[in-house]
């Protein structure tokens, strides 16, 4: 058959799923039986300092002890729980005496409390933990008085605390653990009469606190001060309830305004000039009550209940103006007077916020938060229905919540793991005792990620002792590192020590492993937060991993790992190799570029940061290959000095390179001037020479290059000396006039406006000469003076008799020149011949100079040569060959013979002079040159002829009249032709 189940209802199944979310763990332990028999020890104050947890407790008085309330310690490594000292000892039973340590605080490692010894009132003492250890630190209010000492807090070193003495009441106090050290820090109400103190906080290191001055509308007005090397610093003064809380440095708190206004304000203590800024405000009710309550840090925020249009509900605020707002409306009741959910007990676990609030569906249950409305939601309904379970005791403990809870009247301790979304109950234990009175206060306390509390459990036959409980270590969380250097999130940096953060359960110690070797450890913080800057880490990968660990050396499993490369060599130094555009001389780094563009070398791929001048001007990337180039800006005329420093990938810097100077100069040179030049041959300063590579000079700007041109070509350069003076000997020029100027360039490449031309022709060409017979002379001649024309192809000057050569003549004598004339036609008369023979003129090269300073070329003639005789022919007359003597004939011929050819001679020349006989002599002369025909007729009868020529009769070429004439045989004898002769002398 089939068996029929009747359907389950929605209480039943929320029954169903609530029972599945229960998971059973370990109970609290008692630690020790400290008072036996039932009887009540009643521990209190848990504080934890090193490997200890000291605590208030008693024998008990129902077991006639003779031990009252006095300091005691559970080893947290041992279990072992020991008294540390009887610090007031004697009494039994009901009158067993006690010290009454109170306000347990640790300092360092020394544990400070408040306790009487019977000789003094309550005072200030401390502990190392033994009970040689354990001592007054000093009687303030000596006697049997008591100074109270209250508020204990410790900052750093130091316990901070309020204390009461007869002279100045009740005011702030300070000790190192000394009496000498243990002192008042300030009077600040004068006199007697006691201050009241709201708070003493440890904030960024710092000691602040708020007292309260006087009243303001009703409310009281508060002083908040900081205590400092050089005194008390008012932070701020506002009229308020209490309650603050402290986020960091920052302090929030709620102060009331005349205009009954609930204001909530935050103020960063650390700041030079605190200034409070209004987060929000919340008009009060008709009371002038305040409507913002349980002010609780939660990490980095501000988490509070405030009363508003839509009731009493959940806020939050992250320290600014748009991040204060409501988290939720949680309790939606529309009616008029909804009270809201009433959020109490804000409690982070793991970065979530819990909290008791009450609806109108489910009563009053636990609910969790991270902050927005999405993210608010109701935990468990763990009463079903409209009955509350009423949490409360919020407390966090090993990545879980405690609380007690309320269930059909059934008070119990809870645990929620929000890992596993799991509840487990402790039934017997309760950090609220409900009593027929009200709730009972079980003393409670966590050190080391263990909850140590007093309670009562019926199940094991004890009266009110110390009891713990403690979760398996719960693994943190490695969030991140830094400093990440080079590329973020890569993975890689340049630190050897970087600082890893993550969370962890409050207050937990932390270890970070390498692999297996322990790098570094630390405590996080109340919120779960801790940082650890590990050990050097070798360059190279690395898998990090953090533990939480007990003082009893348990460890929780592993975090999530952190992989991680160290790479700490940084590069080497870049090089700064040029820039661009370099003008005038690429070595000397001088350029009248404002705008340059560095080059240079790097590691490649490395961040090139660029200084100049002691300020960073920016960064480039250097290429696969090292190189990069920068562009600094405009740059202001002077030295820049550049240095680069690179980056690589993994954040390391290497050292600064080598200083690059760079000089920028965009003002022009002064212009240059030419002052001259050599060689002016010539007359000086006509601007003509004859050398056709002449050497110009002039002066310009030190250090600068002058460029000289002749007209629009650029002949070359020359440096300018450090006294300013330059000179330029130019490439060979063609003759002609040329125009040069100089442009001068400084070391940057500014050029200078082109000097004043400089006007020069160039003549390089040799004047020629011809010498001729002067026109009109005689050639040959016997005239003692002969005249040759001279002819230069330009006008010359310094044409002397010197350069004259007359040393090709014949001539005899001593022939000395004579020169006149100018320009290009000179006259040379020679005179001094002697004899018979030529005399030759030529002219000598070099022998006179143009204007450009030319010397003439050797002399070319035609007819440079003109004979010269001075000496008269002779002449001689004799019987001319084959004429008979004697002879009968009718003529007589004589041969006439002239030492040189002569002209004028005529038969007038002839002369008879000496002739004997009758007849009338005729001559007759036939003939040329020198020599000549005299035929002679008219004789008559016997006659001698005799025949002669006198002197003059003739002259030779040049003039010379003939001297007499000589004869051998200048007679012939005539016999007429009628006579006949005999001559005995042929018989």
């Amino acid at each position: 058959m089939t068996r029929r189940y009747a359907p389950r209802s929605p209480r039943r199944l929320r029954l169903e799923a609530l029972e599945a979310r229960l998971a059973p763990s370990n109970s609290p332990v008692l630690i020790a039986d400290i008072a036996p028999g039932g009887a009540d020890s009643s521990p209190s104050s848990f504080t934890g300092m090193s490997n200890f947890v000291y605590f208030a407790a008693s024998t008990g008085t129902a077991n006639s002890s003779t031990i009252g309330e006095e300091l005691w310690r559970t080893d947290v490594t041992t279990g072992a729980t020991t008294l540390v000292a009887d610090i007031y000892p004697g009494g039994s039973g009901v009158f067993v005496h006690s010290s009454s340590p109170r306000n347990l605080t640790a300092v360092g490692n020394t544990l400070f409390f408040t306790a009487t010894d019977g000789t003094t009132g309550t005072e200030l003492w401390k502990s190392d933990g033994t009970a040689a250890g354990t001592v007054l630190v000093k009687d303030i209010r000596p006697g049997s008085n008591s100074s109270n000492p209250a508020m204990l807090t410790a900052v750093g070193n130091t316990l901070y605390f309020t204390a009461t003495d007869a002279t100045t009441g009740t005011e702030l106090w300070k000790s190192d653990g000394t009496a000498a050290g243990t002192v008042e820090v300030a009077d600040l109400t004068p006199g007697s009469t006691n201050t009241t103190f709201e708070w003493l906080k440890d904030i960024g290191g710092r000691l602040v606190f708020a007292r309260q001055e006087s009243s303001f509308g009703g409310n009281p007005t508060v002083d908040v001060f900081a205590v400092d090397p050089g005194g008390l610093t008012p932070i701020v003064s506002y009229a308020a309830e209490a309650g603050v809380a402290v986020v960091g440095t920052r302090l929030f708190y709620h102060a009331f305004t005349p205009d009954s206004q609930d204001t909530l304000f935050v103020i960063d203590t650390a700041a030079v000039n605190p200034t409070p800024v209004l987060l929000t405000a919340v008009p009060t009710n008709l009371f002038g009550a305040a409507q913002m309550r349980y002010l609780t840090a939660v990490g980095n925020r501000l988490f509070f209940d405030a009363i508003t249009a839509v009731g009493e509900e959940p806020w939050v605020s992250d320290g600014t103006p748009g991040g204060t707002h409501l988290v939720k409306d949680i309790n939606q009741d529309t009616a008029a007077n909804n009270p809201g959910s009433s959020p109490t007990e804000f409690t982070n676990v793991g970065g979530i916020t819990y909290f008791a609030a009450t609806t109108i569906a489910h009563g009053r249950e636990l609910w969790r938060t991270d902050g927005t409305d999405a993210g608010t939601w109701e935990v468990a309904d763990l009463a079903l229905g409209d009955t509350s379970s009423s949490p409360s005791e919020l407390v966090s403990l090993g990545g879980r919540l405690l609380f007690d809870t309320t269930v059909a009247g059934n008070a119990t301790l809870q645990a929620y793991d929000p890992a596993a979304d799991q509840f487990t109950a402790f039934p017997g234990h309760t950090l609220m005792q409900p009593g027929f009175l009200g709730a009972t206060f079980y003393p409670y306390a966590v050190y080391d990620d263990v909850l140590y509390m007093a309670q009562k459990v019926a199940a094991d036959n004890v009266g009110v002792e110390p009891y713990k409980l403690e979760f398996d270590p719960v693994a943190p969380t490695i969030s991140g590192f830094d400093v990440d250097t080079g590329v973020p999130g890569d993975g890689v940096t340049a630190d050897a020590t970087p600082r890893l953060f993550g969370t962890a359960t409050a207050n937990a110690r932390v270890r970070v492993y390498d692999q297996t070797t322990l790098v570094g450890s630390t405590t996080a913080g109340p919120d779960g937060h801790w940082e650890i800057t590990t050990a050097p880490l070798a360059d190279g990968p690395h898998a990090l991993r953090a533990r939480t660990v007990k003082l009893n050396g348990t460890e929780s499993a592993n975090s999530n790992s952190l992989a991680l490369t160290i790479d700490a060599t940084a590069p080497d130094a870049p090089v700064v190799t040029g820039f661009a555009d370099n003008s005038g001389s690429p070595a000397d780094n001088v350029t009248n570029d404002p705008t340059i563009t560095l080059s240079g070398t790097a590691e490649p791929n490395a961040t090139v940061r660029v200084s100049g001048d002691l300020t960073d001007l920016g960064e480039v990337l250097a290429g696969a290959d090292g190189s990069w180039s920068f562009a600094p800006g405009s740059l202001a005329d002077g030295s820049h000095s550049f240095t680069a420093a690179a980056t690589d990938s993994a954040g390391n810097v290497s050292s600064p390179s080598l200083a690059f100077l760079v000089v920028i100069d965009t003002v022009a040179p002064a212009v240059p001037t030419i002052t001259g030049f050599a060689d002016d041959s010539g007359a000086p300063g006509d601007g003509l020479t004859d050398d056709p590579t002449p050497t110009l000079r002039g002066t310009a700007e030190p250090g600068t290059v002058v460029t000289v041109s002749d007209g629009l070509t650029v002949l070359g350069t020359t440096a300018v000396g450090a006294g300013g003076d330059w000179q330029f000997t130019t490439p060979s020029l063609a003759d002609g006039p040329h125009a040069f100027t100089a442009v001068a360039t400084d070391m940057a490449g500014n050029a200078s406006s082109s000097s004043s031309p400089l006007a020069l022709s160039i003549d390089t060409a040799r004047p020629t000469v011809t010498i001729e017979q002067a026109a009109g002379q005689s050639d040959p001649t016997n005239v003692s003076s002969i005249a040759f024309h001279v002819t230069f192809s330009k006008p010359v000057t310094g044409f002397t008799a010197a350069a004259v050569d007359l040393t090709a003549s014949s001539v005899g004598g001593t022939l000395v020149a004579d020169v006149t004339g100018s320009g290009t036609d000179y006259t040379v008369t020679v005179t001094g011949m002697a004899g018979e023979g030529t005399v030759v003129a030529s002219i000598l090269a070099g022998a006179a100079a143009d204007a450009a300073g030319n010397g003439n070329t050797a002399s070319t003639s035609t007819d440079n040569s003109v004979g010269f005789d001075s000496v008269a022919p002779t002449v001689t007359i004799n019987q001319a060959p084959g004429q008979a003597d004697p002879t009968d004939g009718t003529q007589i011929v004589f041969a006439v013979q002239f030492s040189e050819p002569v002209t004028g001679f005529t038969a007038d020349d002839v002369s008879f002079a000496g002739s004997a006989g009758a007849g009338t002599l005729a001559a007759a002369v036939s003939g040329s040159g020198a020599d000549y025909t005299v035929t002679v007729t008219g004789m008559a009868g016997a006659q001698t002829v005799v025949a002669s020529i006198p002197a003059g009769a003739a002259v030779d070429a040049t003039g010379n009249a003939s001297l007499d004439s000589t004869s051998t045989d200048n007679t012939v004898s005539f016999n007429d032709i009628g006579i006949l002769e005999f001559s005995l002398a042929r018989f």
